[in-house]
């Protein structure tokens, strides 16, 4: 099998070579997954067994390139060993991103041996971005110049007198040594030697770019096809240096937004007979002279780079020859070529303007058809610059209106699931610089798109661990923390307002209610009463409601105390009827029961009951935690403000003249806690309560409730209480309530709605 068979290996997840090698080794697998970055380094790869012979490159290649590609890069070296040999397998590419001081010694030197194992045709010993090690382990003298093809050491840092050896690579067509420290000097005495090399890249090279006009191009003047020197202050130099270059078709003399620098000079740009592609992007220029020289090379060229360029501002489609694609940040048209050139994605001075303009055409607009793309190319570029902030903020705020556009859209799902991923990935990420403006960005996606993801079990863990880990912030009193709290806190209240009791209980595993209490016990101690206290209190709520292991978790240590204190220090204010919400909750939790039994809280609801003047939903609530009590029995009753017969004749007393329907200001999930008190009690105030909660919320909204009713099984349970036929004609179903008065009122509905009486449930 060879590679032109297999062109997809490259690409080949972790996951898929490590569940499929025996069957990649005798056929093409049928189906791929994709992943060049794998989250997690497989806990298998130590067990997998090499078949016995040769595995050839096309297999071993993105065997080894998936090792090499993954975050783990420290497990991942010490897979390496079987690639060593060469009689198990024989390599041409390799590819090892991100080497830095995080891999110990003794794995670099194991990719130092399999460096000197194999004649490779391709390398890349790519470094991490602003993380260099300047000690670095690896020489270049371990590599196997021989056959070499293609070399790339971008974001590396080796001595000068190692730069030298690449004189050694004969062979070289295509050499990257972008944002490397090697100098001008060195570069004319390699080149002297690489005389069939066609591509050069030399973006960000400072040393190369202070000193420009010194680099001599002659010996490679016939074959050097590409040539980037970008991300540079002195592109008024560059005329200098590329003369003569009579095969250069692709040439990249991006600035790096310093306007201060003359502009560029066209004069030499005219002279190159087989140039078609020109990337001008963030330099300063003439007008007039740009105009001149797409004059003289209008017909020929096929791309213009012009992102922050006065002509790409100024200038528009019509301006242009219609056979060149321009990119740019003028237009949306302009941005969509931009963002479909992959250099332009490795270049973050280019792509930073290039996020902020397609924010605010989205902002301002709609990007059509390109959504999908665009949020796939958004979430690519701030992958690649991870540790870059201000591109991530700006990221972060195109993804939020890419999300806006996307959300209704069912058939874009899968680009859904990639923005969730990334945007819990972003929140993980830790930084010295400021990272609240990001974060509240962040948040504000959270609250916006609850809905589109609070139920999905793959995303929860983590997004779970990331807000209890935000949230514990509270507790260090920073103001500068005060607002990323607060946000955090609200996108908390959406996401678990969402999700279903599953997804719920995932929050309480995860660590997010023990953090929410000590939260709660330090408002408390602080006497604190605010917009993030709030959140927590309705995330209480919301996380206890029908949920029997949170409500235990929330029930130990001293929370019930801190609550009950917390409702005096609220008192007279809106935050009441959360704390009851969420203790109203823990009494639905018969282990939980015997911890609220407090004379204290409890007094509140019997004045509730026996206050005329009170209107009905507070008096509902009173009487729903007075029958949860009273699950207990009597025997374990040991209230002092009122007895359980007193407290059962109150509630009963109370709710015979309550009217059908009745606003109660709440809403449930589901009848489960009726049901319970139904299966589980046989005082008729109790059967009572449950009963008639079940036929309000009935008929306050019966789309919603009825439906509810049958989908629980409750219907059976409720029409065993009703009374024989002949005792039902003719009975009042109006108040005062009874059990079978009310059961018969709920089945008249009931049965209406199995007829289809639409003009009954108009009503």
């Amino acid at each position: 099998m060879d590679g032109e068979t297999f062109p997809t290996l490259t690409k080949l997840s972790i996951r898929c070579a490590v569940a499929n090698l025996t069957r990649i080794c005798k056929s093409v697998p049928p189906e791929i997954v994709f992943d060049d970055k794998p989250d997690v380094f497989p806990s298998n790869w130590s067990a997998l067994q090499f078949p016995d012979g040769f595995l050839p490159p096309s297999v071993a290649d993105p065997l080894l390139d998936a090792v090499l590609r993954s975050s783990d890069l420290e497990h991942a070296a010490q897979h390496l060993s079987p690639f060593v040999d060469r009689t198990k397998c024989r390599l041409a590419k390799l590819h090892i991103r991100a080497l830095d001081r995080r891999l110990p010694l003794e794995y670099r030197h194991v990719i130092a041996t399999l460096l000197r194992s194999h004649d490779f045709v391709e390398i890349q010993l790519a470094g991490d971005g602003d993380v260099i090690d300047p000690q670095w382990s690896l020489s270049l003298a371990d590599v196997p110049f021989r056959n070499l093809l293609s070399l790339d050491l971008s974001h590396s840092r080796f001595a000068q007198n190692e730069y030298r050896l690449l004189a050694n690579a004969v062979q070289l067509r295509r050499l990257n040594l972008s944002y490397t420290p090697v100098r001008a000097s060195v570069i004319n005495s390699v080149i002297e030697f690489l005389s069939r090399l066609e591509v050069l890249e030399l973006y960000g090279c400072e040393r190369v770019h202070g000193t420009l006009e010194m680099l001599r191009f002659e010996p490679v003047s016939k074959t050097l096809k590409y040539l980037n020197v970008g991300g540079t202050s002195y592109t008024d130099r560059v005329n200098k240096v590329i003369g003569g270059l009579e095969a250069l078709q692709h040439l990249d003399v991006s600035g790096n937004g310093d306007w201060t620098t003359p502009p560029i000079d066209f004069t030499e740009l005219m002279t190159l007979p087989s140039l078609v592609s020109l990337d001008l992007s963030m330099t300063a220029m003439n007008r007039r002279d740009f105009e001149r020289f797409l004059e003289e090379k209008g017909d020929t060229l096929q791309f213009l780079g012009l992102v922050r360029t006065l002509a790409g501002s100024e200038m528009r489609s019509r301006d242009f020859p219609s056979h060149i694609t321009v990119a740019g940040d003028a237009t949306l048209e302009q941005l969509r070529a931009t963002f479909r050139i992959p250099r332009y994605i490795q270049t973050p001075n280019i792509m930073q303007p290039a996020l902020i303009a397609l924010y605010h055409f989205l902002k301002d607009g709609d990007a059509g058809d390109e959504e999908p793309d665009l949020t796939r190319i958004v979430v690519k570029v701030s992958d690649f610059h991870s540790s870059d902030y201000s591109l991530q903020l700006a990221a972060s705020a195109c993804l939020i209106h890419l999300f806006l556009n996307l959300a209704g859209a069912r058939k874009w799902n899968f680009v859904i699931e990639l923005v969730l991923r990334h945007i819990i990935k972003m929140l993980e990420w830790r930084r010295k610089t400021n990272e609240n403006q990001l974060h509240l960005n962040l948040y504000i996606f959270l609250v916006r798109f609850s809905d589109e993801y609070a139920n999905r079990r793959h995303i929860l863990p983590r997004l779970a661990r990331v807000l209890a880990k935000k949230l514990r912030v509270t507790l260090l009193n920073n103001p500068q923390y005060e607002e990323v709290q607060r946000r955090a806190a609200g996108a908390l209240r959406s996401l678990v307002y969402k999700c279903d009791t599953e997804g719920r209980t995932i929050f309480g595993e995860e660590g997010v209610v023990e953090v929410i209490k000590n939260i709660i016990a330090h408002k408390v101690d602080t006497k604190a009463s605010d917009t993030e206290l709030a959140h927590l209190l309705s995330s209480i709520w919301s996380l206890t409601d029908e949920n029997i292991p949170n409500c235990e978790l929330f029930a130990k240590g001293t929370f019930v105390d801190d609550m009950l204190n917390l409702f005096k220090v609220c008192e007279g204010n809106d935050l009441h009827l959360k704390i009851h919400g969420g203790l109203g909750n823990l009494l639905e939790a018969p282990q939980c029961r015997r911890a609220l039994m407090r004379d204290d809280y409890f007094k509140t609801f019997v004045d509730i009951l026996r206050d005329d003047s009170i209107e009905l939903a507070f008096k509902f609530d009173a009487a729903h935690a007075l029958v949860n009590l009273a699950m207990l029995g009597e025997d374990a009753w040991t209230l002092n403000v009122i007895s359980y017969q007193e407290a059962l004749s109150l509630v009963a007393n109370n709710m015979k003249h309550w009217p059908i329907p009745s606003d109660l200001r709440c809403a449930y999930r589901s009848f489960t806690s009726q049901m319970g008190l139904i299966d589980e009690s046989t005082e008729p105030e109790v059967l009572l309560y449950a009963l008639w909660a079940m036929c309000n919320f009935c008929y306050y909204d019966p789309d919603r409730y009825v439906p509810m009713l049958e989908r629980d099984g409750a219907v059976p349970l409720v029409r065993k209480f009703l009374p024989p036929s002949g005792v039902r004609e003719g009975m009042n179903v109006e108040a005062p309530w009874t059990v079978q008065s009310v059961v018969v009122k709920l089945d008249e509905l009931l049965l209406l709605r199995s007829v289809g009486n639409e003009q009954f449930a108009e009503k």
